[in-house]
């Protein structure tokens, strides 16, 4: 069966069998709804900033790649002054 279409289930499991829900199949339906429309959400605002942020994620991965590790002021420069990144770090252009 496929997860993404299948119906959300808060049901409380107790000795093994499930618990009859606290609402009705139009509650759980409209739960759902809500549920799919933030996960939609969420989904659709995080490719856009992938998308929009391709250049410095693949910066970051480049570095990482190199250097396996990261710190704060370094993930910092990706934003700042990525030029900067890159001639402090060391880093060879793929």
């Amino acid at each position: 069966a496929d997860i993404a279409a299948s119906p959300i289930d808060p049901g409380r499991r107790s000795g093994g069998f499930f618990q009859a829900k606290p609402y009705s199949e139009q509650t759980a339906a409209l739960i759902d709804q809500e549920v799919k429309a933030l996960l939609d959400g969420a989904y659709a605002k995080c490719r856009e900033i992938l998308e929009r942020d391709r250049d410095k994620l693949e910066l970051v991965a480049r570095f990482l790649l190199e250097h396996e590790t990261m710190n704060a002021a370094q993930f910092q420069l990706v934003y700042d002054d990525p030029a900067a990144l890159e001639a402090a770090g060391g880093m060879r252009e793929s």
